[in-house]
């Protein structure tokens, strides 16, 4: 799906919360993007980043033929995109 937006990630990886953490790195924002039924299992990151949270249906549990499903991420990617889009035209306004 990525692909189809002209995003190469195949030669990327799951990260754990607990990768990051082994980094070292912190972080200005934290953004997550779980669903309201699954906002439990959302990530938290020590520190002093500011936590956002923008909710999105979950790819994983979507019913329907192979189509339709394509359809319904393909939807929730661009929403994603457009939600932080907009956001980081705000944080550039401030």
């Amino acid at each position: 799906m990525m692909n189809d937006a002209g995003i190469d990630i195949a030669s990327s990886r799951t990260k754990g919360v607990q990768d990051f953490i082994d980094e070292g790195r912190t972080y200005d924002y934290i953004i997550t993007v779980c669903d309201e039924a699954n906002a439990h299992r959302c990530p938290m990151f020590p520190g002093g980043g500011h936590r956002i949270h923008m909710e999105f249906d979950d790819p994983s549990v979507l019913q329907g033929s192979y189509e339709e499903k394509h359809e319904k991420i393909k939807t929730i990617r661009d929403q994603i995109k457009e939600c932080l889009q907009r956001w980081i035209r705000e944080q550039r306004d401030d």
